[in-house]
């Protein structure tokens, strides 16, 4: 979607999430952080053969993933993660088929390659060890949160006229991943402001069954921040420079 040209004459770009590090009533802006990630779906073929009586006959794609192979990076945070992984026939045979979703991430864009040529490296040698055949594709990336200084006190006068809620210090926590940081990154490389907000919530984690949101409370804020934004950068109630 970036690359299509989407966003290019985007003169303000603001994005969020619920949740995070904040809690319920509270915002904050982002002025750095998320780690960049590349997500890879990767499919590996071997041989089948009886488990018992014939096991020199298979080649195993389940056993063909090295992925703990990945050095970690000392000029950053790193982050690997298998996701989905979907492999075998029957209890007594050598897998012959095995799929997995997975990503690595990086605080930095370079750490991030690191990681991301490992992954391409470990399964060309896991072909010839194990005799199997690999295919890694990339499903997609993602970058770290550029910095726009320009637009934060526009985005935090909006949020401390909203009655009830806490402005926060700004946060630049890296340990999460996010797709708008590219669309950020594409409207500040063409000349545009761009930011990202967190609105808060009472969670008991991201990514869990019981995650809540606070829904009647928590997005009335964050709908709140969007439209104050707009109607500041549109010259509706106030100047903007």
């Amino acid at each position: 979607m970036c690359e299509a040209g989407i966003v290019d004459d985007v003169d303000y770009f603001l994005s969020g999430h619920v949740g995070g590090v904040i809690g319920l009533g509270e915002v904050a802006v982002m002025d750095g952080g998320f780690l960049a990630s590349s997500k890879f779906d990767i499919a590996i073929e071997g041989r089948p053969a009886h488990a018992g009586n014939a096991p020199q006959q298979g080649n195993n794609a389940l056993m063909a993933m090295m992925l703990q192979g990945i050095p970690r990076h000392a000029d950053g945070v790193t982050r690997v993660s298998v996701g989905t992984l979907h492999a075998g026939e029957g209890r007594n045979v050598i897998p012959a088929h095995a799929k997995l979703q997975m990503e690595v991430r990086g605080e930095t864009k370079e750490v991030n390659e690191f990681m991301k040529e490992y992954v391409y490296d470990i399964f060309a040698g896991v072909d010839k060890a194990y005799r199997v055949k690999s295919k890694v594709e990339l499903a997609g990336e993602s970058t770290t949160l550029m910095q726009c200084p320009a637009i934060y006190d526009k985005v935090e006068e909006v949020m401390k006229k909203i009655p009830g809620i806490k402005v926060l210090p700004r946060i630049h926590t890296p340990s999460g991943s996010e797709d708008c940081a590219l669309f950020i990154r594409r409207v500040i490389e063409r000349g545009g402001q761009a930011g990202f907000i967190l609105y808060g919530c009472n969670h008991h984690g991201h990514h869990r069954p019981n995650f809540e949101i606070q829904d009647e409370q928590s997005l009335p804020i964050a709908l709140s921040i969007y439209t104050g934004f707009a109607e500041l950068v549109n010259g509706i109630g106030g100047k903007v420079k």
